[in-house]
């Protein structure tokens, strides 16, 4: 399992991989330096944006 750190939609991101496939992606928002959010993509047709599914 390989994770990268990225910025997508305007917020720090993390993609997720296994076996170099992309499996999830995180963004997270924040408010005052702080994680308020986070939210979660496992769409597949979705997870397509961000390369190998």
């Amino acid at each position: 399992m390989t994770f990268n750190t990225t910025w997508f939609k305007g917020v720090p991101g993390m993609i997720v991989l296994l076996a170099g496939k992309t499996i999830t992606a995180f963004n997270f928002a924040l408010e005052a330096g702080c994680i308020t959010q986070i939210h979660t993509l496992r769409n597949p047709d979705k997870l397509r944006l961000f390369g190998s599914v």
